[in-house]
């Protein structure tokens, strides 16, 4: 009701004041209507930035992740209306964001002193309907696959010089049609990640028939992956196997393609943030290069 009343004064002396500009006019009177518009608006202000407004506000900053402005609105809330319920779950949201800018400023400390070394190895990645879960990671002068119930298997060996990054990954999936991962190979060279290549992959068991190694048909097929890679590489630097946390590569006729890694948007170059959410490091080869 104030506040209406307040809005309704302002619109007459807002009328007044136009007015008087457009007539002749004491000065004193023009000052005076100048002053008490000003204190209206004032005051309408004050009405507006309730407990439960200044709330609001500092709750929709921290879901933009605007901590600054969020930490401003809190103050004043907590300064303004102390006693009220809202201060005190103010107090309480002002605590959790010194916190965690405490805890993110020591991760950023620990980056930079740290680098790559920070980073913890996964063996099982989760990326929207499709689970990564990664049986063996290793350098081998031979990339084998399709093994079956005789224990038969094909093989490929890597060329004079040269040698495989191999991954063992079974790929489970929630639905019947679905992408899958790429999984990528970086070199370390000056403190980034580069992008030397992308695995390829072949079905690590014969299924008998593609149906065995649709979605449609089960859940979870496994996968032997390989990329050949100079052996002198290996021994000279550290080797990071890397997945992007996106189902990208196309799936036709029972079969995954190997994706190119631009259709994917795989970075050429990483540097220790971009594992904060976008790629997953599975594992370190020649760890002690690091």
């Amino acid at each position: 009701m104030k506040k209406t009343i307040l809005m309704s004064k302002i619109l007459l002396l807002s009328i007044l004041f136009l007015t008087s500009c457009e007539s002749k006019v004491k000065k004193s009177e023009y000052i005076k209507l100048q002053k008490e518009l000003s204190e209206c608006k004032k005051q309408v202000e004050e009405l507006q930035n309730t407990p439960s407004n200044r709330l609001l506000n500092a709750q929709e900053f921290i879901s933009k992740e605007d901590f600054k402005k969020a930490k401003i609105e809190l103050n004043l809330l907590i300064d303004k209306f102390r006693d009220t319920p809202e201060a005190q779950k103010g107090e309480l949201l002002l605590q959790k964001i010194e916190k965690d800018e405490k805890i993110r400023k020591e991760n950023e400390e620990r980056k930079k002193t740290l680098g790559f070394k920070i980073l913890k190895e996964k063996s099982t990645v989760v990326i929207d309907n499709i689970t990564l879960k990664f049986k063996s990671v290793k350098a081998s002068k031979q990339w084998t696959f399709d093994n079956d119930k005789y224990d038969y298997y094909k093989y490929r060996d890597a060329e004079r010089s040269n040698i495989f990054v191999l991954a063992n990954v079974s790929v489970t999936s929630k639905v019947k049609q679905s992408k899958i991962p790429l999984i990528s190979v970086y070199k370390l060279i000056n403190g980034q990640l580069k992008l030397y290549g992308t695995m390829k992959r072949e079905f690590l068991y014969d299924y008998g028939n593609s149906t065995d190694a649709d979605f449609k048909y089960v859940s979870t097929v496994v996968f032997a992956q390989a990329l050949e890679i100079s052996k002198s590489t290996l021994d000279k630097t550290a080797i990071f196997v890397v997945v992007k946390n996106t189902n990208c590569s196309r799936y036709e006729y029972g079969y995954y393609l190997d994706a190119n890694p631009k259709g994917c948007n795989i970075k050429s170059t990483l540097t220790v943030d971009d594992f904060d959410k976008d790629y997953s490091l599975i594992k370190i080869l020649n760890k002690e290069r690091l």
